[in-house]
């Protein structure tokens, strides 16, 4: 009896535990998703453009072609050194 009353409750802690742990991710994805041209607008990772306030969110490389991010200075596919954004 008290070998299945600690199964239980393992069981359930395992259960609590994992739906913490999927909360938290789902945080942390949303505050990595959000718009940085300072609107605060949450968007996917894949746009182009904030449906908020229209700012370029991702431009083509200049040099492989690859889409990165705007405020990035270096291209995270090449290295190439776009000389704007963030240094």
């Amino acid at each position: 009896m008290v070998l299945l009353f600690l199964l239980t409750l393992a069981g359930v802690s395992y259960l609590i535990l994992g739906e913490m742990e999927k909360r938290e991710q789902t945080r942390l994805a949303g505050a990595d998703a959000q718009c940085r041209c300072g609107c605060g607008q949450a968007v996917s990772r894949d746009w182009l453009v904030c449906p908020s306030c229209a700012q370029l969110l991702r431009v083509s490389c200049a040099f492989c072609g690859r889409l990165k991010a705007r405020l990035l200075r270096y291209c995270p596919h090449c290295g190439s050194d776009s000389g704007e954004g963030w240094a």
